[in-house]
């Protein structure tokens, strides 16, 4: 099998991530909903090293990867990069129903869902995966997980002002960052190495690239209704339009920072945004 990503997380960070996603579903429904078996993950993630021996995998992106079967599309989500949008979307286009994002959720065919024998049709899957610019990936993130009781918990009281986004990307950078996938580096989601992936459309390009996108994999038009898209908006922050408001010289330097390998990985410039 082909080696951890670069710059992916290590085996600790793995764990650590695995420890950290467990307590944070302790706190939002009271318990671990359902038993989740990770060694199931590692034997999946070994059996696709059989069927992409030259190619390098995280384990850490099979989670987010959903299988959209009838038109032969892995689409790896990244968190906070319109990930429930097109969740919702795929879901009305394989259901014909608009539906929540947890109930979205809940329908999507994950890589695990398949049996062994069964992977090596994803040869012939186009490999989607959606990148953001960091500097409004953290600060949607930021925007959207600040009013929630348990990352206010965290942080020990935090407002959403200017002010309250310096405390957090401090906290970020002093050992917060693999708390919450949100505001983790995106290179931590991504199952395959950036170049294998064979549609890369960016979250800035979103609104006319993902539509172009499912047309060319065969959607029907009639399928791409708006309804099922505004569904997944509920998370939706504005942060592209909040940039000069809560950035200044070091916030910006602060990110450029803590994201620097997403910026290099993603091809994002690290020049003021705004």
């Amino acid at each position: 099998m082909g080696g951890l990503y670069r710059g992916g997380p290590s085996k600790h960070h793995q764990d650590r991530l695995d420890e950290v996603y467990l307590k944070l579903l302790k706190k939002m429904f009271g318990r671990v909903p359902r038993p989740y078996d990770f060694t199931k993950e590692v034997r999946y993630l070994e059996a696709l090293g059989r069927v992409f021996p030259n190619t390098s995998l995280q384990r850490s992106g099979l989670k987010p990867s959903i299988l959209i079967r009838p038109y032969k599309v892995l689409h790896n989500r990244i968190r906070k990069n319109a990930s429930s949008s097109s969740m919702v979307l795929w879901n009305q286009i394989l259901t014909g129903r608009s539906e929540s994002v947890r109930q979205s959720d809940y329908n999507m065919t994950l890589i695990t869902d398949l049996s062994f024998p069964e992977l090596p049709e994803l040869h012939d899957y186009r490999r989607l995966v959606i990148p953001r610019d960091p500097y409004t990936r953290v600060l949607s993130a930021f925007l959207d997980k600040v009013k929630r009781d348990h990352v206010q918990e965290l942080l020990g009281g935090i407002d959403p002002t200017p002010e309250g986004f310096s405390k957090f990307l401090g906290w970020v950078k002093d050992g917060g960052l693999n708390a919450n996938p949100h505001w983790d580096l995106q290179i931590h989601e991504t199952l395959f190495p950036v170049a294998f992936y064979t549609d890369v459309v960016r979250f800035e390009e979103y609104r006319h690239a993902f539509p172009e996108f499912l047309e060319n994999v065969g959607v029907p038009r009639d399928l791409l209704a708006k309804e099922g898209s505004e569904r997944g908006q509920s998370h939706a922050t504005g942060a592209d339009d909040k940039l000069s408001y809560f950035y200044d010289q070091r916030r910006l330097d602060l990110v450029a920072d803590i994201y620097e390998i997403d910026f290099e990985t993603f091809g994002y410039s690290r020049d003021r945004p705004f």
